[in-house]
């Protein structure tokens, strides 16, 4: 969804996933291999990010990482110039947003989720759909590399309106997966 130039992606009212742009192809969403198959949502992709808690998780799909925005299916967008995945939780402009996310972003309290390598662009995606079908699409373009995924939420205080969840990739983490 274009919004003033941030391009955010939507949810039907679960998690969006973050994988590499070569695997998206792979993601089945919430039905099983056969379209025809109806599998306990549990064994599903879909089901399984789920099943992942925290802000933010990084998980295993077709033996590589991937990453899952879990706790709240609202919006989300990419700052590259940050490394930065925005989910709005209450409705901001993009001014709003770009304007006052540095000072969030700066006194934020990080939870360390845990290390991503990355190889290839990661593609972030509503999960309820199938990678190939999946209606909005952002390609997040990350330096090939070792980076640590961070997460923080922030609700409206004094200084800012904004209530948003972040998730940041630092490059250089010695322990990522």
């Amino acid at each position: 969804m274009k919004n003033s130039g941030l391009n955010w992606i939507t949810s039907l009212g679960g998690p969006l996933v973050a994988l590499p742009e070569s695997l998206v192809g792979t993601w089945q969403g919430a039905v099983g291999p056969d379209e025809d198959d109806d599998p306990p949502e549990e064994e599903t992709d879909y089901g399984k990010v789920c099943e992942l808690s925290g802000l933010a998780a990084v998980f295993e799909h077709a033996g590589h990482a991937a990453l899952a925005l879990t706790d709240d299916p609202s919006p989300a967008t990419f700052l590259p110039d940050r490394s930065l995945l925005v989910q709005r939780l209450a409705l901001a402009g993009d001014q709003e947003i770009l304007s006052g996310i540095g000072s969030i972003a700066g006194t934020a309290r990080w939870e360390p989720i845990a290390g991503l390598t990355v190889t290839e662009p990661l593609v972030l995606f509503d999960s309820v759909y199938p990678g190939a079908e999946a209606p909005d699409r952002l390609r997040l373009d990350l330096p090939q590399g070792r980076y640590e995924v961070r997460a923080a939420h922030h609700e409206p205080d004094a200084a800012s309106a904004l209530w948003v969840t972040l998730v940041g990739l630092y490059p250089g983490s010695p322990h990522a997966g």
